[in-house]
């Protein structure tokens, strides 16, 4: 019987168990099966070919050889040449977990070389096509201390020590059947063969911790299996036939064609889901989790890899029923996938709309057959109580299971808790979830809890109406306030929303979507879905940071175009403007009374208050539209002010403005942590630039560590970039300033500010005409630089080239910077981005991709800025 014949069987099968909810089974992983039966005698085996025509090889279907009376596969090789030939077979491709080959063999001779391979696939002429082989050696052995008659295996596709000789040397007999067994382990790259007779014990022949798959010479390595090949002998020896039979190609890897077959594996089951959507992201979810949605159901994927709603994605793990902490349990918590290995392409592609549910039927009844650990694939959710006292008390809901689909309820907010991020919406239809509140013995009152993620404030919504979009979950009981009986605690699963939000530009900062404001539609319904709550009431400040770090000044994005300039005088505003700046910083002469000529130019600032005489003038004149923020303190470690006065001051100073952000710049690593409390946002004031030749690096290694300071990407880091030169530090180039200045911005600087409006000499000339070009290209990819955004997943092959960039829905935003004074090249990967080349929107052309990767050689300090997609059109 062929493989195709046992799929079909096997699906037969999988829907009868689901119909009739019976004891669950493995979903058949075989990829390959043949015994030669349906192929005649004389031809070539069915599902096989030889790779090529010459005159010394040929291949056959036998009837029988050897006391073996079923047909077999032969091939044949004279060996008088040089010349070699494979028989070889394809199966379904595999990228993770082990493939094994399993077969049973008996050669005519001991004096004629033969091999047995797993590759990639059809091409087995290409070493890099090779995964792991058996051979069989003849009389002019391939591995070093071989003999005829005895087994090698492959450890490098050519060379010398190609072939490595079994120890001690394991031998075989003429005419005589042995069975075979090679399995290749994609996940860690090395493979193990088995060798014994046919129908005894198999024992292992190669080394206990396995071996390496096979290595180009250059290193390659196969990354997936998809074909085997038997092969002839290059060596100039006797000639000789190898006979096979019983050949099984088998995966320990399931690959379910839909979501609910793949929820019906037993627990423990190694699968494997290709091209699917996300329909709620790791950003939306309150753990280290994301959900995938085909049309027949969704199921939960544990993973730390950041996902986002409608990308796609490949994912290989275990199954398994957790809570969502992730131990695992029986009676309750969500069938998932807890996640070995997650690739992601970035979309948004086409994903299901969220299905409208009244309260009443969100979670449902249990879904699939009894699994091998006595309880269902998936439990239903807790209705009504038995009556116990203690223990499993749940009568589950009726009806279809939803769990893990994309769903939206809506009613009236009963109940919200901040600190423990749920709320209830309430639709009326009477359903009580079975859980307890926070504090361990109050009811929760009666509707759906809804679980939300950090960001948005729970404050100010009971009593208003709620429509929200999520993910239809289960969590354990301890999870939900641990209900307690007469007797001790129950057991039940209680159902929940998991609110899916949209990413949007909150202009008012109230932390939820209003209309007008613009949001990333991507799970492409037309409107905004999350939590859409009217009516939620603004905090009324004049400057704040929304969830992604983004300056929001009166109600309106704001880019942080900046200088530090020593006189404020009319000339000078003026000449900032004709600039591109938008924003003017002064420590020494800037008072109140240089505000209106800031804002008949339209310029903005934020006034340093690290004179304490100087603080009662500036609050007096806090609403001035000019005032973005406060910038308290310039430096605080290098002027003698301890972390603990900066905190002082910074709380004086909200308690007279509570509307405007404040924050600090810092010279020295650590005071971006030892004054983090103090800063809402950080300037980082790193002047690399101390001899010509000098490394641009400490910009983004500042950058990096302030936002793991704060504990987020998100947080709103601003750069000064050099634009002066004074002992220790040398004028910098314009190609130093370009470079310092993209290198920050691929580091999620959300603005830039330059050091100082300095006018040294015609070189410095220089690098203010390049800074004029700097702000105009500010301005074009603004729509990058204050939209919602993730971080770019990219990696470079040296430090010596930096790579970073943002992602706005379906496009990117990608800088490339050598941070030295030598060229350097660099290959970049580009895992999530489904593109063959990217446009260069600043030097004009493209560049190619290659697997979602490119090479390039730079110039010092040179600057490649490349787009994927559109630029997004600002806000």
């Amino acid at each position: 019987m062929h493989i195709l014949e046992l799929r079909a069987a096997a699906f037969v099968l999988l829907v009868l168990c689901v119909a009739a909810s019976c004891s669950c089974g493995a979903w058949g992983a075989t990829l390959f099966s043949d015994d030669f039966e349906d192929s005649a005698v004389g031809s070539i085996p069915y599902l096989w070919w030889l790779n090529s025509t010459n005159s010394t090889t040929s291949a056959a279907v036998a009837n029988g050889y050897a006391g073996n009376t079923t047909h077999v596969a032969g091939i044949h090789d004279t060996n008088i040449n040089t010349e070699n030939n494979h028989l070889k077979a394809t199966f379904e491709q595999r990228t993770c977990g082990t493939t094994t080959l399993q077969f049973d063999a008996c050669l005519a001779s001991i004096h004629a070389g033969f091999g047995v391979r797993i590759t990639n696939g059809g091409t087995v002429t290409s070493g890099g096509n090779w995964g792991a082989a058996i051979k069989f050696e003849g009389d002019v052995p391939y591995a070093p201390g071989a003999e005829a008659g005895t087994v090698s295996y492959q450890e490098y596709t050519s060379g010398d020590n190609a072939y490595t000789a079994t120890s001690p040397l394991v031998r075989y007999s003429a005419n005589t059947w042995y069975t075979v067994k090679i399995a290749a382990n994609i996940d860690t790259k090395k493979y193990d063969i088995y060798f014994g007779p046919r129908g005894g014990t198999l024992a292992r022949i190669t080394p206990s911790g396995g071996v390496p798959f096979i290595k180009t010479t250059t290193g390659g390595q196969i990354s997936s299996t998809g074909g085997m090949s038997l092969f002839t002998s290059q060596k100039v020896e006797g000639a000789g036939d190898l006979y096979i039979d019983n050949v099984v190609v088998t995966s320990t890897v399931e690959t379910p064609s839909t979501i609910s077959q793949a929820k019906l594996l037993p627990n423990g089951s190694a699968v494997a889901l290709q091209n699917r959507v996300a329909s709620a992201g790791t950003d939306q979810m309150t753990g280290p989790f994301f959900y995938v949605q085909d049309e027949t159901g969704g199921i939960r994927v544990r993973s730390s890899v950041a996902v986002r709603q409608g990308d796609m994605v490949n994912v290989y793990g275990t199954l398994q029923r957790a809570a969502d902490n992730g131990i695992t349990t029986l009676r309750n918590g969500e069938r998932e996938i807890n996640a070995i290995s997650v690739s992601v392409t970035y979309g948004p592609y086409p994903m299901p709309k969220p299905v409208g549910l009244v309260n009443r039927v969100l979670g449902g009844g249990p879904f699939g057959p009894i699994d091998t650990d006595g309880y269902p694939c998936q439990p239903g959710v807790w209705a009504k109580s038995t009556g116990a006292t203690s223990g499993y008390d749940q009568i589950s809901e009726i009806g279809l299971n939803n769990v893990g689909r994309l769903c939206r309820v809506w009613g009236r907010v009963a109940y919200a808790d901040d600190a423990h991020r749920f709320f209830y919406v309430d639709d009326g239809s009477g359903v009580h979830d079975g859980s307890v509140l926070a504090d361990g013995t109050t009811p929760s009152p009666s509707g759906i809890r809804v679980l939300v993620p950090s960001g948005t404030p729970l404050a100010g919504i009971v009593g208003k109406f709620a429509v929200v979009t999520g993910i239809s979950g289960s969590v354990a009981q301890s999870e939900a306030g641990s209900p307690k009986g007469p007797t001790g605690n129950y057991i039940r699963n209680i159902r929940v929303l998991r609110a899916a939000c949209e990413p949007f530009l909150d202009l008012n900062l109230n932390g939820y979507w209003d209309p007008g404001e613009t949001f990333l539609d991507t799970n492409a319904s037309g409107g905004y879905d999350g939590i859409v709550i009217s009516g939620v009431a603004s905090p009324n400040l004049k400057s704040g940071f929304d969830r992604y770090g983004t300056a929001i000044v009166r109600g309106r994005p704001f880019l942080i175009k900046g200088i530090y300039c020593y006189d404020v005088s009319g000339g000078t505003l003026d000449a900032m403007v004709a600039q591109g700046f938008n924003t003017v910083i002064d420590f020494d002469v800037l008072t109140p009374a240089d505000l209106p000529a800031y804002n008949a130019r339209g310029l903005k600032t934020m006034p340093c208050l690290r004179n304490p005489a100087q603080r009662p003038a500036w609050m007096a004149v806090a609403n001035d539209p000019a005032i973005i923020g406060w910038y308290t303190h310039d430096e605080p470690e290098g002027q003698g002010v301890s972390p603990e006065q900066a905190y002082a001051d910074y709380l004086w100073v909200k308690a007279q403005d509570p509307y405007h952000f404040a924050g600090e710049s810092h010279f020295l690593l650590n005071a971006f942590y030892d004054y983090k409390a103090s800063d809402e946002f950080a300037i980082s004031d790193c002047y690399p630039v101390t001899s010509p030749t000098a490394s641009i690096i400490p910009i983004a290694n500042i950058l990096a560590y302030t936002k793991s300071y704060h504990g987020s990407i998100y947080y709103p880091a601003y750069q000064f970039v050099q634009l002066f030169g004074a002992a220790p530090q040398v004028l910098p180039t314009p190609a130093q300033v370009r470079a310092m200045t993209y290198l920050a911005l691929a580091f999620h600087a959300r603005g830039i500010l330059y050091f100082s409006y300095q006018r040294l000499n015609d070189d410095w000339w220089q690098d203010w005409a390049e800074v004029k070009k700097l702000n105009a290209e500010m301005d074009m990819f603004r729509g990058f630089l204050t939209l919602p955004w993730y971080p770019l997943d990219c990696t470079t092959s040296t430090e010596e080239v930096r790579i970073g960039g943002i992602r706005v829905g379906n496009s990117a935003l990608i800088i490339t910077v050598n941070v030295n004074s030598w060229p350097a090249t660099a290959t970049f990967t580009l895992p999530g981005i489904p593109a063959s080349s990217l446009w260069l929107p600043i030097e004009g052309g493209t560049q190619p991709l290659t697997n979602r990767s490119f090479t390039y050689t730079y110039q010092p300090y040179q600057v490649r800025v490349l787009v994927w997609g559109d630029i997004p059109p600002p806000p």
